[in-house]
């Protein structure tokens, strides 16, 4: 957002800047950090949010200091089923933080440790090793890769809901692969665990993206 507010300066030297979203600050922290780079920028903009804001006091100074001019408030009814699940939809975006952080350090651990040691591995497990180690070290890099994608769902994870379906397939289709020759023709220990990791993280990862969709509805 902060290379788009840099493009607009570019173009106009006082913009007035619509900051187009029904409830702006439902993730809190994100804002927070956004705030006070904004303020940096000297810009004059608007958004829209709900009543809960008058609530939030840090929010309203950092909001005055980044040149907020305007906040357009949706006032709902105390029957309205939205602000009755705010509060959950609050705890559930830290949940939702804290599965995807730890998503990532799980990958990116995991590969990391094939890409480097994985003779070691295979011999602690006692599996018979490849006939080259290059069948290995990809789709550790691949680990690697989809780590740095679930630590960009915990920085934003509205931002980045979309990319939390490429988190799902891999661990199903891993998890089909492994299930499936599990309960058919046997397969080695090594692989279990991970594939119990994986249907864990493919649920959890489904009930997030579903719940953020909520969120923005």
């Amino acid at each position: 957002m902060l290379a788009e507010l840099d493009r607009i300066l570019e173009l106009w030297t006082h913009p007035f800047i619509e900051l187009a979203d029904d409830n702006s600050f439902v993730d809190r922290a994100y804002w927070l950090e956004l705030l006070p780079e904004s303020a940096k920028r000297h810009i004059r903009w608007f958004t829209e949010t709900d009543i809960s804001i008058g609530e939030d006091g840090e929010l309203l100074d950092l909001l005055r200091a980044s040149g907020c001019a305007e906040v357009l408030i949706g006032v709902e009814s105390r029957g309205n089923w939205k602000m009755k699940r705010l509060p959950r939809y609050r705890e559930a975006l830290r949940a939702i933080r804290l599965l995807f952080w730890f998503a990532g350090l799980y990958d990116g651990l995991l590969g990391a440790a094939f890409l480097i040691a994985p003779a070691a591995l295979f011999g602690l497990f006692r599996v018979d090793q490849p006939n080259h180690f290059g069948y290995v070290r990809f789709p550790a890099a691949v680990l690697v890769i989809f780590a740095h994608m679930f630590f960009a769902v915990t920085a934003d994870p509205r931002r980045n809901r979309n990319l939390i379906p490429y988190g799902i397939l891999p661990k199903a289709a891993y998890c089909g692969t492994v299930f499936g020759y599990w309960f058919s023709s046997g397969l080695p220990l090594m692989r279990k665990p991970f594939a119990v990791f994986d249907v864990v993280f493919a649920i959890l990862f489904f009930w997030s993206w579903r719940l953020l969709g909520e969120v923005d509805a």
